[in-house]
């Protein structure tokens, strides 16, 4: 299918979780292809807005779309043929294979049961993260870094134009998760849009096309990595001091400890 709109199109999103806002106002639009990174501190809506941009909490305001159309009016198979998500590292409990975990991303898409082009979407997606030898395992005897990589297949296997990352990397070790933004910048730059909820904003930096940063509920930054350092707003949003450093060419930020005031002094 060709997408000629806006990937995902979110106007004047308004969201309450357990009575309290939580988004109020957030509005932007992302392109085929795009890598976003979306930071911010702790409390700031970012997973709340992957959740509504998968139609799994209520909007209370405002609008979303997938590719022009809008999100309350898509059925649950439609919506997990255009988007899906990759959460942090979480366990599985019930006794399948990992080639009948990696399966699970064909459910939008099959009839039981697996037709060809399905098998042939879960053994690339086994062998793209490195899990060949692993296939035919009871996925509960994997590793942590294995588990992940196992999630990260089913996503590639649902195949869906669209990916959500929240704090996928956030309990990975250095190279795993090096690995993790790596691939998924491969997808993007073959048409997948990627978001990605990261805490490191010098990972977030490097990886993104383009950053939101969340803050009190509202979008207080949409732009560009490389505009993020001079934000006059980061000191505001993150509680600490965050100066910019130039090296080989890239922006970074680096925290200064020695100016730090605890927000509960």
């Amino acid at each position: 299918m060709t997408h000629t709109k806006s990937a995902i199109d979110v106007r004047s999103l308004r969201v309450k979780r357990n009575s309290r806002l939580v988004l109020d106002g957030v509005s932007f639009n992302t392109q085929r292809g795009e890598r976003v990174a979306i930071i911010g501190p702790n409390g700031s809506g970012k997973s709340t807005l992957l959740l509504s941009l998968l139609s799994l909490i209520p909007i209370e305001e405002g609008e979303v779309l997938l590719f022009g159309e809008p999100l309350s009016k898509l059925k649950r198979q439609e919506i997990a043929r255009r988007i899906t998500l990759l959460e942090q590292r979480s366990t599985v409990q019930i006794p399948l294979s990992v080639r009948e975990f990696v399966a699970l991303g064909r459910l939008p898409y099959r009839s039981h049961p697996l037709q060809l082009q399905d098998r042939a979407a879960v053994e690339h997606s086994i062998v793209a993260v490195g899990l060949t030898e692993k296939a035919n395992s009871d996925i509960r005897t994997l590793s942590g870094g294995e588990m992940q990589r196992a999630h990260i297949a089913r996503v590639l296997a649902q195949d869906t134009p669209i990916i959500l990352l929240d704090e996928a990397t956030s309990s990975l070790d250095l190279p795993s998760t090096i690995f993790v933004l790596h691939l998924f910048r491969e997808l993007s730059e073959r048409g997948k849009t990627v978001c990605a909820v990261l805490h490191d904003i010098n990972l977030a930096l490097q990886w993104s096309t383009r950053v939101l940063l969340l803050h009190n509920r509202r979008l207080l930054f949409d732009g560009p990595p490389e505009e993020l350092p001079t934000l006059p707003h980061l000191r505001e949003a993150f509680g600490i001091n965050l100066k910019p450093l130039d090296l080989r060419g890239r922006k970074w930020l680096i925290p200064c400890l020695d100016e730090f005031e605890a927000t509960t002094s």
